[in-house]
Parts: C-alpha cells; structure tokens; sequence
C-alpha cells in the first residue's frame, strides 16, 4: 500500500516537473506581441505549419544565423532569434510570404543621422530602447524616450521625419 502511494506520488511529481519545464520553453510576452500577437508554440522549422518558403526566405536573409526558433500562431509564421545582443523577429504570413522584420536594439545601434535628430529634438531625453521595423512598405523607428518626469514613444522614418506615437506623465 505504501508502494502504491509513494509511486503515484514519485509520478504526479514527475509529470508536474515536465509540465513546468515544458512552460519555460514558451516566449516571454515581448516575444508574443508584434505583428501577429497571441500565444505561439516552438516547433522546429521542418516541421508541419512552418513553410518551406519561410525557411528559404530567412536563411536568404540571415545566411549565418543558425538558432533560430520558429513559432506557429493565428495569424502566420514567426522566427526569434537574437544575434550580437539584437533580438530579432521575422514574421512571415501562413504561405511563408515575408510581412516583415522587427530588430530590437539599444541606442548605439541607432544610426547616426537618426539619433542627431532625436537629441536635437528631445535633448532632455534618454533613448531607453529601439524598434527597427522593416515592411513592405518601407522602414519605421519606434524609439522610446524617458526622462525625470515622463515617458514617449516616438516614430521616426528613415528620412527622419518624427512624430509622437504615446506620451505617459510619471507618478
């Protein structure tokens, strides 16, 4: 009897060990929400759902990124990996068609003529974060600004033309 307990004690345990560890596999929400949004599910990238032509497509791009992770959604296919400290997402639609690539960076990978104009503009603010977004129709900065007193995001093209896309007062 006390076998019988200790054994399907030993197995609730175990399962509950693979369960949590299965959880940790699964994209922080940062991962989850760009184009697509909802909650995806790593496969690899032969297998079923991910399209062929969405793994030619990438290696074409980024001929020497071999982590790639490959998440399967509602809404199409996504790759994450990161690479030299940018995380990078490519999004491509069911079919494998690419909609787009979104590269998440610090200040310094900004380029020089765009964060000129961004400290000319807000010199009371800091550059926290980057959003490089790269479409079929064209490419957009999402940077994102703090100071003492209150948080912006802007967007700037790549002609660095701005304009604030959220404004939050602090406290």
């Amino acid at each position: 009897m006390k076998k019988n307990i200790l054994l399907k004690c030993l197995s609730i345990t175990t399962l509950l060990l693979a369960i949590v560890q299965i959880g940790s596999t699964q994209p922080k929400s940062s991962q989850r929400d760009f184009v697509y949004g909802g909650t995806m599910s790593p496969i690899p990238s032969y297998a079923a759902g991910i399209s062929s032509k969405a793994v030619k497509d990438f290696h074409s791009r980024f001929a020497k990124i071999n982590t790639e992770s490959w998440y399967n959604n509602d809404g199409g296919i996504v790759s994450y990996f990161v690479n030299e400290g940018v995380t990078c997402r490519v999004m491509y639609d069911k079919n494998g068609n690419w909609k787009g690539t979104e590269q998440t960076y610090s200040e310094e990978g900004l380029p020089d003529h765009l964060r000129s104009a961004v400290k000319g503009t807000y010199f009371d603010y800091n550059i926290t974060l980057v959003n490089e977004i790269q479409t079929m129709e064209g490419l957009v900065y999402i940077i994102h600004l703090e100071n003492k007193s209150s948080l912006k995001n802007i967007r700037v093209n790549s002609d660095g033309e701005m304009d604030v896309r959220e404004s939050y007062q602090k406290g």
